[in-house]
């Protein structure tokens, strides 16, 4: 169904597909459900899969399956939450029946025993945290919150999450922190317990898991919209405050860069341009942002697919306008301030780091536009105002002097959360 828009096509496919979905594999249902959140039609499905898939979630015997048959099953009750609440219509009753099987699976896998990890080790209360310093430069990672089976850390630029394409690794950071402890701090297939990752030259907080239950309710939680990812960028150009989103699908093959458009994955970044600023002939804002998707480098290629890339972004504007940026900032700036998720017994952590030392050198360089940009930046460069993404006020006048009317770019998609990238 992806690509398809004939309705007439589509209901006579609805109508068919309905009455057949008991014989549906789950892999069946969730390319299904893909298809439907992807195309905008067809929405009426969601509702038979949704009903269908509870069913099957209040009947499992995860102790029957495989590890493989196991693993599957997880990853295509997880894909089927994430088009649910992409299509903005995830039920309570599917996320009530999937999150209690899923955490049910990580609690199995952790207590499988293992050369890495023991339930002594995995018990232990909260360990104490390496707080981090806004005014000293941020060359390591710190540890900001650390629960007892979940934490997040601040990752400075420079450093890889995990896959080993450069010496600095925050896997290799954590494990070094925990040591042995904890199984899935050496597990690569689930990521070696991160939740989502930063490109290499973004600064922010990086949410990971300390057990395999921990990873899968956060899992649960990423794939139903319910952890919130609020970051600040500085882009080119005087970008119009009328901006709310950028919709454009994503595509990438390989390392090459991501290429936004028409075609590829959907993809939603929510914004609000909060202050216009300028350094030299360069006209700069500074934008406060929140993804409900995270595919690859998205935040920079979706804003530069509009005509703002971010500041001094080697991969996303032309060599001449990255080596002119090098006067403003030496590295993207992009930075992610903000993780909002529960733990296990569903109570809310809000965890917001203000940006770090060389991203303030960056931002004393600007020349504000005007007042409320000039209040706006000497927030962010006292870090003492930090709050939610939906908290922030944009600027409430456009380039004229008139009020700015709402605008979109691209596509309709419904609110919805990362399933498979989380790079941006």
């Amino acid at each position: 169904m992806l690509g398809v828009t004939n309705y007439t096509i589509c209901h006579a496919f609805v109508a068919q597909a309905i009455p057949q979905l008991e014989s549906f594999a789950m892999g069946d249902l969730l390319k299904l459900a893909w298809g439907s959140a992807a195309s905008g039609v067809a929405v009426e499905l969601f509702m038979p899969i949704q009903n269908e898939v509870t069913a099957r979630l209040e009947q499992v015997d995860l102790h029957s399956f495989s590890e493989l048959s196991r693993n599957a099953f997880l990853q295509d009750t997880l894909g089927l939450l994430w088009a649910s609440n992409f299509a903005g219509c995830c039920s309570h009753n599917l996320l009530t029946s999937a999150r209690l099987v899923i955490r049910q699976a990580g609690a199995i896998m952790d207590r499988v025993p293992g050369p890495s990890s023991s339930p002594a080790d995995q018990s232990m209360g909260e360990l104490p945290c390496t707080e981090a310093d806004p005014c000293q430069p941020a060359s390591k990672p710190q540890t900001i919150l650390d629960l007892p089976d979940r934490l997040v850390i601040f990752k400075p630029p420079g450093w890889e999450v995990y896959n080993q394409n450069t010496e600095l690794q925050l896997s290799s950071f954590l494990q070094g922190t925990l040591g042995k402890r904890f199984a899935i701090l050496h597990d690569e297939e689930h990521q070696c317990g991160f939740l989502h990752r930063l490109d290499l030259p973004s600064s922010g907080l990086i949410l990971a898991a300390k057990t395999y239950e921990a990873y899968y309710d956060l899992k649960v939680q990423l794939n139903a919209g319910e952890i919130a990812r609020d970051y600040v960028i500085l882009c080119h150009g005087w970008m119009r405050p009328c901006w709310k989103d950028i919709r454009a699908k994503v595509y990438w093959r390989g390392l090459s860069p991501t290429s936004a458009g028409d075609q590829g994955k959907p993809s939603l970044t929510r914004l609000k341009v909060t202050a216009h600023a300028r350094h030299s002939s360069t006209a700069l804002s500074l934008v406060a942002v929140r993804i409900a998707t995270g595919r690859r480098h998205q935040i920079r290629s979706h804003f530069s697919h509009v005509g703002h890339p971010t500041v001094c972004d080697g991969k996303y504007t032309a060599e001449a306008t990255c080596q002119s940026d090098q006067d403003i900032c030496t590295r993207n700036f992009l930075h992610r301030y903000r993780l909002a998720f529960k733990d296990l017994a569903g109570k809310s952590h809000e965890v917001m780091m203000p940006v770090p030392a060389d991203l303030v050198i960056s931002l004393q360089r600007v020349a504000s536009r005007e007042t409320q940009s000039a209040e706006t930046i000497r927030d962010w460069l006292s870090g003492s105002s930090l709050r939610s993404w939906q908290d922030y006020t944009p600027l409430m006048a456009d380039v004229d002097g008139k009020q700015a009317d709402t605008q979109q770019e691209g596509g309709p998609v419904a609110a919805g959360t990362g399933h498979s990238e989380q790079h941006a």
